[in-house]
């Protein structure tokens, strides 16, 4: 008996949380620029708000590349030795 084989469409609904930069005209940009990048796709928009949320929190206090809050993997993330912390919100 050979296989029946049949073909669907199904609606999918899925959120993508993108994050944009945007470096200001007079600044010197050495790596990057305008950017545009995807952090995730959620399945709600529950989902997706509570990320942004919680990476709109965690852009305000903005940590150099080199900062120890940035050493995993090769290393446990340590505090932060790059001034970014003591910096008002």
């Amino acid at each position: 008996m050979q296989d029946k084989i049949e073909y669907r469409v199904r609606p999918v609904t899925r959120y993508l949380v993108t994050k944009f930069v945007y470096r200001a005209p007079d600044e010197v940009v050495t790596f990057g620029g305008v950017g545009s990048s995807v952090v995730g796709e959620f399945d709600s928009q529950t989902l997706a708000d509570l990320v942004v949320e919680a990476m709109t929190k965690s852009d305000a206090c903005m940590h150099a590349s080199d900062c120890a809050t940035h050493n995993m993997p090769a290393m446990p993330n340590g505090p932060c030795d790059c001034g970014a912390a003591t910096l008002p919100a």
